[in-house]
């Protein structure tokens, strides 16, 4: 049985198996739209880019990679909060294409059925719902049929673990690359995780490693924000621009924080005093948001700052607001990290025979 760990973010979909690593968009096009790849000698191996075809879904094509060019057409979107999004169409598209993107690699998937073991984890209070847990499991566990670039692929999943999002960055900063604990300070803290998602703000607790069930916030106010508040900016000035190039812009800018625009692929705009204005804005109302969850927890001695919108929050601005916060290492993929080690916890590589005995986190 192998091993998948699935992060399906609002905005970021990371994926893990033993053969690979990835982050994609959490956005598909669907193909008739996306236009031909092949005129004029540009190919579509030229991108990382793939054509996706799931039983769910079997009259349509959808292109997704990491390359995928949103400024052809606007994508179809999986952002969502609550059972509605794990409901929809678009998400169990998404959870389709993140498993045969990880199948390709093996074989047995094209020529029987892969049988693995997925770990995934969902915002703190989605994780209390048992409707969402049932949604989960019914969209998730079973058999799934993917045709990516013709490429007819098999999956079934076996097992399926569920956690509450934060334990992924817990257990990816307390282990080894193995699964392993290590000898950390954090085990016997009281310290915060902050997950800044493309759609969602995630405030939780730790007291010794056990999650504290009071001082936690879930909110709807993501990277999304930020980059939704950019484009009323630019059409308060005239121009016409979408969420999505923003985000492109900004990501891309981000190391430099020299934020270049260009509306038609010729001309640059430069938009820095714009995003660095909305940057300093996002930051001091994820510090507010943080010290309203935390109020009365005591002394906390780090607070985990994880998420890809971790890298959107100007650090001095956000010191002198919280001062004991700790940025995770690669915190992009800090949460699938997480999820793929728990997995090697529960044993799932060292025998593909044994079944493991249901933990309170498998549905």
């Amino acid at each position: 049985m192998e091993l998948f760990a699935l992060d399906l973010g609002n905005k970021q979909t990371k994926i893990k198996s033993s053969k690979k690593i990835k982050v994609l968009p959490s956005r598909f096009v669907e193909a008739s739209k996306y236009g031909d790849r092949g005129l004029l000698g540009f190919a579509k191996e030229q991108k990382d880019v793939r054509d996706f075809v799931s039983s769910k879904d079997s009259n349509f094509t959808y292109v997704w990679g990491t390359d995928l060019d949103e400024d052809i057409v606007r994508p179809t979107d999986t952002i969502g909060f609550g059972k509605s999004r794990y409901e929809s169409r678009e998400f169990k598209l998404l959870v389709d294409f993140a498993l045969g993107e990880l199948a390709l690699d093996f074989p047995e998937a094209e020529n029987s059925i892969l049988e693995v073991a997925v770990v995934t984890g969902v915002p703190t209070s989605d994780y209390t719902q048992e409707a969402i847990l049932e949604v989960l499991k019914e969209t998730i566990k079973g058999d799934h049929n993917v045709k990516v670039d013709n490429k007819s692929l098999n999956i079934r999943v076996k097992k399926l673990f569920v956690l509450p999002q934060p334990v992924g960055t817990i257990i990816n900063v307390v282990t080894d690359e193995h699964g392993n604990l290590i000898d950390s300070p954090l085990m016997k803290a009281n310290i915060g995780v902050v997950d800044i998602g493309g759609g969602t703000l995630l405030i939780d607790a730790f007291k010794k490693m056990n999650m504290v069930q009071d001082n936690r916030e879930q909110l709807e106010n993501g990277a999304y924000t930020l980059y939704k508040s950019i484009v009323n900016k630019l059409i308060k000035e005239g121009y016409s621009v979408d969420e999505y190039e923003i985000e492109s812009c900004v990501r891309s800018g981000n190391n430099t924080e020299k934020y270049l625009w260009s509306p038609d692929g010729v001309q640059n705009i430069d938009i820095t005093k714009i995003v660095m204005q909305q940057r300093e804005i996002f930051t001091r109302s994820v510090a507010s948001d943080i010290k309203t969850a935390y109020k009365g927890f005591g002394r906390m001695q780090a607070i985990l700052v994880t998420g890809g919108g971790a890298n959107l929050l100007i650090k001095e601005t956000f010191h002198n607001e919280i001062g004991i916060e700790r940025y995770v290492e690669n915190s992009e993929l800090a949460n699938v990290l997480g999820f793929y080690k728990y997995g090697l916890m529960e044993g799932i590589e060292e025998s593909n025979e044994q079944e493991q005995p249901e933990q309170t986190a498998t549905v």
